[in-house]
């Protein structure tokens, strides 16, 4: 008799099918999923409550104390997306829908939700880890700090599997929270890009790169200074006065009112991968770099290190957050200390180029850290075994958060 196949809510606040919210991550779970023959039925796109109580302290707290305030983390908030939440499961189960487990890639939406289906997270980080890490968490009101401590306590607690993008995120639920360490997994997300190159194909861009001058350093960040845009400008430079002429290739963000880039550095803006010339124009970019140059401050997981190992593109950046989880050193990149010389950088870039043979085998290097763990295929297929291992099946009970 055929088994028949898993069929999970995939719950999302936005709409999962938007490739513009979480850089597209959020769509690439659920079609990494599917693509390992998992059914989903899409829970999500929820109305956001606007509660006045809960705007007056959010500008209250923003303007006439100077205090980050998270509204979106306060209970009357997460209760009315559960009830949304649940609202959605029983039209579904009322139709005739199974539904074996509920996945959500964050804890916000099941923080307050009432199941009896089992709960698998899978994300990139924890309330505890971003506090005081990323700026938008430092400078927080104690409210905003009590209930965003209180929303992962109660949606880490009631989820079956998590499962996190790095070991930086998996201890905290462990440290943090007291999460148990058996349902505590590792699996990095996958590259939001096209995948179809070869061997071959990283060995011609690597060669092309060695005999292309200028050299070309490429920066994917919106954020100016959470990723270090500044230093990477510095890094440039110094390439540049050891005698390896270099431009810095910024995506994503312009730099701040009164700030004169150097002639060496060109400040693209967003592009958006919605569109087919955005996708084309980012992915040219990814295929001319020489390097990857990201000497982010604070990070969860960045999936642009996972894009730039599929076209064989070393990574230089720091050992910070869940970045050591996905670049090795000496495999796809370098990381360096967040608190380092900018001179460091450009002398390890140098003797890469002037060591062309070493050059090629850290791009070769690069692409198999990809093709072994850094794609959505490897880690749709870690996940779905994960939950192959809990028997969740059409046949099983229901299982209870433990």
């Amino acid at each position: 008799m055929k088994e028949m196949p898993m069929h999970l809510a995939y719950l999302t606040t936005y709409d999962s099918l938007d490739v513009t919210r979480w850089s597209g991550t959020g769509f690439y779970i659920s079609k990494a999923l599917e693509d390992q023959g998992i059914e989903l039925t899409r829970i999500g796109n929820f109305r956001s409550p606007h509660n006045p109580i809960n705007v007056s302290r959010y500008l209250w707290n923003k303007y006439l104390r100077g205090l980050n305030d998270h509204p979106h983390r306060d209970p009357g908030f997460l209760k009315n997306y559960a009830m949304q939440a649940s609202n959605q499961l029983e039209r579904s189960r009322s139709s005739g829908t199974r539904i074996d487990a509920i996945f959500t890639p964050g804890v916000l939406p099941i923080a307050y939700l009432d199941t009896d289906l089992p709960i698998v997270v899978w994300t990139d980080c924890t309330f505890a880890g971003l506090l005081n890490y990323y700026p938008a968490w430092t400078n927080m009101s104690r409210r905003s700090i009590r209930d965003g401590h209180e929303a992962d306590r109660l949606g880490l607690r009631r989820a079956d599997l998590l499962i996190f993008t790095s070991d930086w995120a998996a201890r905290s639920a462990v440290d943090d929270y007291g999460c148990d360490p058996e349902r505590v997994k590792v699996v990095p997300l996958g590259a939001n890009v096209s995948d179809t190159r070869s061997s071959q194909d990283i060995r011609a861009l690597a060669g092309a790169r060695l005999t292309s001058k200028p050299r070309k350093l490429l920066l994917p960040g919106v954020n100016w200074h959470r990723k270090g845009c500044d230093f990477a400008v510095r890094v440039t430079a110094c390439l540049n006065e050891l005698g390896c002429p270099a431009e810095l290739d910024i995506i994503g963000c312009h730099p701040p009112a009164g700030v004169r880039l150097p002639d060496f550095v060109k400040s693209h803006g967003f592009i958006s991968k919605s569109s087919p010339a955005g996708r084309e124009f980012i992915e040219q970019k990814f295929s001319d770099a020489t390097f990857l140059l990201l000497p982010t401050i604070a990070e969860c997981t960045a999936v642009v290190f996972n894009e730039a190992a599929s076209f064989g593109l070393p990574s230089f950046t720091t050992d910070t957050g869940g970045t050591p989880s996905i670049v090795r050193n000496g495999r796809n990149g370098f990381t360096f200390p967040v608190r380092s010389d900018p001179a460091d950088w450009a002398q390890e870039m140098a003797a890469l180029l002037n060591d062309p043979e070493r050059y090629q085998g850290l791009c070769d290097s690069a692409f198999a850290e990809f093709r072994s763990r850094l794609n959505w295929g490897s880690a749709g297929a870690a996940v779905a075994q994960l939950l192959r291992d809990r028997h969740w099946s059409p046949d099983s009970a229901a299982i209870g958060s433990a």
